[in-house]
């Protein structure tokens, strides 16, 4: 997965929107560690537009990880929809990346469409069937479904969860 440490410099110079985009990162996740949500939102969102043409492997890895990062972040602000899109531009770079899927069927039990996320989970478990992730999102969608899609009461069991 992309380094989101220093730019790296391998004898070549880096493209001026990659390193740009880095700076963002740098200041996004300075935000976060001072609880600023909104505001990493923001540098993360200006970061991908740095590198939304970039078609290095380079900047599609750098894309792909800032949609999951704005995804989970928007997540954990009670913004499932807007989440989903997100994972959907990711899975839209790599369509095997269970780590996008996940977090996809994490939002789509959050807005309560349960059928979709277990959908989702399946896809997943398809391509990493040892992953113990998956197990842990099932546990929840079986917790809302015995629960007759409560989603007040899902929203509690999700909010009780620690998803990284």
């Amino acid at each position: 997965m992309f380094s989101w440490g220093k730019v790296e410099n391998d004898g070549e110079t880096t493209p001026a929107p990659i390193a740009t985009a880095q700076k963002e990162v740098e200041a996004g996740q300075a935000n976060l560690k001072i609880g600023e949500i909104e505001k990493a939102l923001a540098n993360f969102r200006r970061a991908i537009r740095e590198v939304e043409h970039n078609v290095s492997a380079k900047g599609c890895e750098m894309r792909l990880s800032l949609h999951i990062m704005i995804g989970d972040l928007l997540l954990r602000v009670n913004k499932p929809n807007q989440a989903m899109e997100e994972c959907t531009s990711a899975i839209a770079i790599d369509g095997r990346c269970v780590k996008a899927i996940l977090l996809k069927a994490r939002a789509l039990i959050a807005d309560g469409d349960m059928d979709a996320a277990s959908i989702e989970l399946n896809r997943a478990q398809e391509l990493e069937p040892k992953n113990g992730e998956i197990a842990d999102i099932s546990a929840t969608l079986e917790y809302c479904l015995d629960n007759d899609n409560n989603l007040a009461s899902c929203l509690a069991f999700i909010d009780a969860q620690e998803y990284e």
